[in-house]
């Protein structure tokens, strides 16, 4: 147990370090909480969760949009095609939170793989995808709402009609 909680630690310096210098190339203060968390807020609205558990590697993760497969049944089959291969998403793949019923977009990568530029990358990358994504999911569903609308709608009556 105490080796486990010691790789903890390091591995929250380590990130802490890496933190420290992606917010020096923003200005801004980035430092793990007593959970191992820290949020990267972004322009657009996205928030980037970075999370150490202990086990040697970092995790980033994205909040979407609330998981509502109700609602818009089409999203998981485009989520599915656009991380095929990891091609769309740069390498990272859709989940859904199921404490927050939230669809995210999230990565992991060992500890070991990194240093403090290519974790910064790693954030940067993961971000402007999850922004492209959502918009292009966004566009998506409402194309697929505008075409299901239409789709509604009675036919109109070409009859000839007397006067």
């Amino acid at each position: 147990m105490g080796k486990t909680r010691r790789a903890g630690a390091e591995d929250r310096a380590l990130v802490n370090h890496w933190l420290d210098y992606l917010g020096q190339q923003s200005r801004v203060h980035l430092h793990l909480d007593h959970d191992g968390i820290c949020t990267i807020g972004h322009a657009s609205g996205l928030d980037c969760a970075v999370e150490v558990p202990g086990n040697g590697s970092v995790y980033l993760r994205v909040a979407m949009f609330p998981w509502e497969p109700e609602d818009n049944p089409d999203l998981a089959e485009r989520c599915l095609l656009a991380s095929f291969m990891g091609i769309e998403t740069g390498g990272a793949a859709f989940g859904v939170d199921p404490m927050d019923a939230e669809l995210v977009l999230w990565q992991e990568r060992p500890l070991s793989c990194l240093d403090d530029a290519g974790f910064a990358r790693m954030v940067t990358r993961l971000l402007d995808n999850a922004v492209r994504l959502r918009r292009d999911l966004s566009n998506a569903e409402e194309a697929t709402l505008r075409d299901t609308a239409h789709e509604r709608r009675p036919p109109l009556d070409f009859s000839m009609r007397r006067v």
